[in-house]
């Protein structure tokens, strides 16, 4: 991923790799914007609160040092300026992570607020639709891959605004994959399944039975996939996070014991 590409307005001139990534203060989003960085990608770290941001960049030493993007995802001109500073520094974009999310409120379809399922329609689906209209003719010129962390479809009790955001972004993304494929774009939606995060476990108190990879285990397994020029793109695939397993394969929501609740985690 870090090898670098050649930009034709620059001549033979090696330009780095970069890689944008969405919910990079915590959970998968931030462990995979490290393990990329220190790779030697470099690395737009976007997310709504600076400080995580900025113990993030603490965390790297020189040379590895990402990009940081305090930025709400429904800020549509933030992200064309930081569309702009893309292209000025890089000519493309190699890799577009997705991994931003909230969970919205876990209530009866009856008693659903129409403004709290739109707030999360707004963020799971409307956001990363946005980010797919900006980037795409960064996305072109590298014939760059993109990243969207998801949950393979399900009806679960209760949690119709998170399962109806989920199943919008899945139908956008696939979508835009038949749409750039012939460009030379690749996307892949993965659903990480469940990661042992503070949000996961407060979401099942004791409920759960076996303690769920690590986000550091996740973003390991999800760099490999990234990096695999032969791995699945255009359909939901699950992460495997064993050495026994392949990197990924295709989902199937039946096999998590809890499903999904790793999105609460990245926001």
């Amino acid at each position: 991923m870090a090898r670098g590409r050649r930009n034709a307005e620059q001549g033979t001139q090696t330009v780095r790799r970069c890689a944008l990534v969405t919910g990079a203060s915590r959970g998968i989003g931030r462990a995979l914007a490290k393990a990329l960085a220190l790779e030697g990608t470099h690395v737009f770290a976007l997310a709504r609160t600076q400080s995580a941001l900025a113990s993030l960049y603490d965390e790297l030493g020189q040379g590895s040092k990402p990009t940081l993007v305090p930025l709400d995802l429904r800020d549509l001109d933030g992200i064309e300026r930081l569309r702009g500073a893309i292209e000025e520094g890089f000519g493309g974009l190699d890799l577009l992570v997705h991994a931003a999310s909230v969970f919205g409120p876990s209530m009866l379809v009856s008693q659903l607020d129409t403004k709290a399922l739109s707030d999360v329609i707004g963020v799971n689906a409307l956001a990363p639709q946005a980010l797919l209209k900006t980037f795409d003719p960064l996305l072109r010129i590298a014939k760059g891959k993109v990243v969207m962390l998801t949950r393979a479809p399900q009806s679960r009790p209760f949690w119709s605004p998170f399962e109806a955001s989920k199943a919008l972004l899945n139908q956008i993304a696939l979508t835009y994959a038949q749409e750039t494929k012939a460009f030379g774009v690749t996307l892949a939606l993965v659903d990480p399944g469940p990661t042992d995060t503070a949000l996961f476990r407060s979401a099942f108190p004791g409920q759960v039975r076996h303690r769920p990879p690590s986000p550091e285990a996740r973003a390991k397994a999800l760099l490999a996939l990234i990096n695999d020029p032969s791995a699945p793109g255009g359909q939901i695939v699950q992460l495997e996070t064993s050495a026994q397993q392949r990197i990924a394969r295709p989902a199937n929501p039946a096999l998590d014991e809890e499903p999904g609740a790793a999105q609460r985690e990245s926001a």
